[in-house]
């Protein structure tokens, strides 16, 4: 899944990682996947927000994005949530 997004966002594969373990929605008979991205190296690359802001529209408008066309990413459900979270603690501690 990891590859497919960075090929349709694009970015760089390195930006983008997950620990591969789902969970179970406790609102909804689904599964959850986290994933991190990881902050830009330099200027020209696209911010952690930009990214999230373009992974979430892809999702939402996933079947006429290029998502509905690979094989991981076009299982996706489109009316699943996409939430930002962050660690602040860890932030303030390195």
């Amino acid at each position: 899944m990891i590859q497919e997004f960075s090929k349709v966002i694009p970015v760089n594969e390195q930006r983008l990682s997950t620990n591969g373990k789902w969970q179970n929605d406790p609102f909804y008979p689904k599964k959850l996947l986290s994933f991190t991205i990881n902050e830009a190296k330099n200027a020209i690359e696209p911010s952690s927000k930009t990214m999230f802001d373009n992974l979430n529209t892809l999702i939402e408008k996933k079947g006429f994005t290029a998502l509905s066309n690979n094989e991981y990413t076009s299982l996706i459900d489109e009316s699943a949530s996409f939430t930002i979270t962050q660690d602040y603690l860890e932030n303030f501690c390195h």
